[in-house]
Order: C-alpha cells, then structure tokens, then sequence
C-alpha cells in the first residue's frame, strides 16, 4: 500500500523521490528493530543480524525492499543536511553486511602467528 501511494506521489508531482515520511512508513519494521536494542543484540548473538536472516524470519516483516528503502532513507536525510539521523541509519545498514570473524580455536595458533611475525629479514 505505501508502494503505491509512493508511486502516485512521483506521478502527481513528476518527481524520482518520494518524501521521508513515506520512506519512513516504508522501512518501519527495520527501523523499529534497529531502535530496538535487546532484540537487536538477541539478533547479533545469535548471528542472526544480516539481510538473509531478516529477510527469512517472516515475522519481522521485513524483506530486500525495506533494507533498500532503509538505504535510501538514509541517502536522504544526508541530503537534506540531517548527518546525524543519516550515519545512525548507514551504521545499522551496514551492520547488516558484516562478517563476524570466526572464533579462535587455540592459543597455540597465536603463538605460532607471533613467532612468525617476529622474524627479522636480514638481505
């Protein structure tokens, strides 16, 4: 439903952009969760917090064209000089993309990985 008032609004006003309020409606379920902390650290912990998680989890109600809308909200509170509401949002979308690192296996390795760092190369 917003998808289509968006579109009679570029229509009507024969412009590419639709207005935040709109955009906002658009992205709220994703908007929500990023406000919402304890969930989203319950998400992060259990390495549920990226676009393919979100996007099959059905009751979040979120999909690849909220995590785009997001994006371009984004986009637009940046051009319209909102910096701080836009690097808040660019944190939380990016954060959807990261890679957590795997967990160590032993210490053995890093002490190998020192060891080997440490090796002066003498021409």
């Amino acid at each position: 439903m917003v998808d289509y008032a968006i579109d009679i609004y570029k229509n009507l006003n024969g412009t590419d952009t639709a207005p935040e309020e709109m955009l906002q409606q658009r992205c709220k379920s994703l908007y929500d969760l990023c406000q919402n902390t304890q969930e989203r650290a319950k998400l992060t912990a259990s390495g549920q917090w990226n676009v393919t998680s979100l996007v099959e989890n059905s009751s979040l109600n979120i999909s690849q064209v909220t995590i785009e809308t997001f994006r371009l909200l984004a986009k637009y509170n940046y051009e319209c000089g909102d910096y701080q509401t836009a690097r808040d949002e660019l944190q939380n979308y990016i954060s959807l993309f990261k890679k957590t690192p795997p967990p160590a296996k032993d210490d053995d390795d890093e002490f190998a990985l020192e060891s080997s760092s440490s090796t002066i190369f003498n021409p």
